[in-house]
This record gives C-alpha cells, structure tokens and sequence, in this order.
C-alpha cells in the first residue's frame, strides 16, 4: 500500500521524488494541458479546476446548490487530491501526496524563485494540496469519530474505511487487524511436557499496534511471553504479522482454554479520543480457543532402538 506521510516525516528520497514529480507535472513541454494543449501544463489543469469551481460557488442562487459548500466541500476536495496524485504517480509510482499540519516544517515549493511557498490558497501553490490533504485526514478520522454519520456526497467506505483512492493510506489512519487462528490446537503433548504455540495477527497499518491479553488462558495453559505484544509498520509490505504466544504444560487432563486479545493503538495527539497518550481500541476484542491432548509417553522408545541396531 501506499502512504500519504506528514511532510515532516518524509525521508530525502520522498522529498526530492515529490518535487520531482511536481516539477515535471509543471512542465507544459512534458504533461501538456488538456484544457489549453500548447499554453499551459497538466499542473495548470488542476488550478483551473479549481477556479472555476470557486466560481460555481460565488454564482449558486442557494448554499444548497453551492458545490463548495459544505458538507459537499470535503468530497469534492478529496476526489481533487485523489485525482492530482494519480497524475504525479503516472510519473512516479512511489509518490503520494504529503499532508501539512501546519507545524514543525517549512514547507518548500519549487516553483517560486526562493523555494517559499507563498501563504495562499490556489491549487498552483504547493501549500494548497499538503494542507488539503490534512483537511482530507482530519475529516477521515471525524468520520471514524462518528461511523453512523452521512455526509453528502462523501466517499465510498469499505469495511468501515475511507476510500482515497488506489491503495492510499494516511499513516495515522487505525488499523485492519484480523484474527488469522481462531482456534490454536497443541496437537498431541506427552505427559509432563510444556509447548509452544502463538495465535497470528495479520495487520494493515503505518502505526505501532499493540495486543493486549485481556483474558488470560487457564492452566495448564499459560502466557509465557507476558500479556502485551507490538507490532510495527513496514512501509515495504502491504501488512505485518504479530504473534501472542501461548504455553501448554501438559497433565493428565485434556483441557480446553482461550484467551482474549485486544489490539489498541496509543493516540499520541488525541485525534481519536481527544485525549493525547490515551488508548484507542482497534476493533473489538478477539477470542482464540485453545485445546491440547495429554497423551502417556512412550518410555521403552529409546531401548527398542537400540535392541534393533544392536541386533543388525
């Protein structure tokens, strides 16, 4: 999958691809308008896009008929991002589109003499489509806030989550975390004998994810690995796996356990809870069931093969 990162935690590689693919897009003799072929560059597409629609809107008899007008201006916005970020990725596959949360990072624009991008709104600054961008996450995670909620107009949603476009994330997006062993078997386990085994998490995400045992196993049944487990993002993969692992010691009984995992993640700015640091849940809590089989061990194993080597 691909992320749409805060600039300020770009690496050098995605800075210096992003203003590349901008740079070309700005280039008429390289991505020609499709409105003005021969005056104007593709980039310059996207700024009259925009001016006419500012102008729909000052001209609308009604708000209700104003295509900018809120609720359609969060919809609207986002298929404009969408769209100018399939454009830069017909050049670079690898770009998306950075958001700008207004803090921390001095924003560079290659198309202004000293690199500055001025503080104005239009589509042909830089700013406009990284602050655009965080308007787009901030009503992504509104949107999570309040799943019941309609907003006309707004984007498909598939399994609770917003669709930006093709395989674009926000890396403060929650995560999909799914349940990949519902039931976890030891198999058969001689008498006195402890084992392993670990119930797998297979997770979607750009954040740390944490699992959390809120149900521990009955014994004979343990968690040796302690009840909490992290799982990091890999920007290189699609998903991560995590395990919870889980001990069997075996006795005469054959028991039957399960345990209780729930994934959280840790809401660092508070955009979930509205309170920094504070836990936010991933989904509700998922149950593993376990089940072994005590069987007798075989005590004459060793002698036996030893009587038949010795005997040829």
């Amino acid at each position: 999958m691909l992320c749409r990162k805060n600039v300020k935690d770009l690496t050098t590689d995605q800075k210096r691809r992003f203003v590349a693919a901008i740079v070309a897009l700005r280039d008429a003799r390289l991505h020609p308008s499709i409105t003005h072929p021969g005056l104007q560059s593709r980039y310059d597409d996207f700024t009259r896009m925009r001016a006419l629609a500012a102008m729909a809107y000052q001209s609308a008899s009604s708000p209700a008929d104003r295509g900018e007008c809120p609720p359609a201006v969060f919809p609207w916005h986002r298929e404009l991002v969408n769209r100018f970020e399939r454009e830069l990725q017909a050049i670079d596959p690898t770009v998306t589109v950075p958001y700008w949360d207004g803090g921390g990072e001095r924003i560079v624009d290659p198309g202004w003499p000293d690199g500055t991008a001025p503080a104005r709104s239009s589509p042909s600054d830089l700013t406009f489509w990284l602050t655009h961008a965080n308007v787009d996450r901030l009503w992504s995670i509104w949107q999570m806030r309040r799943p019941d909620s309609v907003t006309r107009g707004a984007a498909p949603r598939a399994d609770g989550r917003t669709v930006y476009g093709r395989r674009v994330w926000y890396d403060t997006d929650i995560p999909d975390v799914t349940l990949e062993t519902p039931s976890v078997g030891f198999g058969d386990v001689p008498h006195a004998l402890t084992t392993f085994r670990a119930a797998r998490f297979r997770i979607k995400t750009y954040r740390e994810v944490r699992l959390r045992v809120t149900t521990r196993p009955t014994a004979p049944f343990g968690a040796p690995m302690g009840t909490e487990f992290t799982a990091q993002p890999n920007e290189n993969a699609d998903h991560v796996v995590s395990f919870v692992w889980i001990s069997f010691s075996a006795k005469e009984a054959t028991p039957i356990s399960s345990i209780v995992v729930q994934p959280y993640i840790v809401d660092s700015n508070g955009e979930y809870t509205g309170v920094p640091h504070s836990e936010f849940p991933v989904g509700p809590p998922l149950t593993v069931a376990l089940t072994a089989n005590v069987v007798r061990p075989i005590a004459h194993s060793e002698s036996l093969v030893i009587h038949r080597w010795a005997n040829g």
